[in-house]
């Protein structure tokens, strides 16, 4: 009798111990997976890098736009005489 409940409780130690494997297993996918939803969010809070191209489509944008006033205010002080 007493070798037969020590089967059992063999036999249920075992499983506590895989129990307890595949719950640390589990625990260490959640972390992962946890930092890598930090990581997506933080990647989206920051700007996306510009390519050189827009960026110098910017300089231009912004070096024709002086001009553009600068020639209307000619336009107007010359109207206006």
């Amino acid at each position: 009798m007493l070798k037969e409940r020590e089967m059992v409780m063999d036999l249920q130690m075992k499983e506590l111990e895989q129990r307890g494997e595949v719950q640390k297993r589990l625990e260490i996918e959640v972390d992962r997976l946890y930092r890598l939803k930090e990581l997506q969010s933080y990647s989206m809070i920051t700007s996306p890098i510009r390519t050189l191209r827009e960026k110098e489509l910017e300089k231009k944008t912004t070096e024709v736009q002086p001009e553009e006033t600068g020639s209307e205010d000619l336009d107007e002080s010359e109207g206006g005489k």
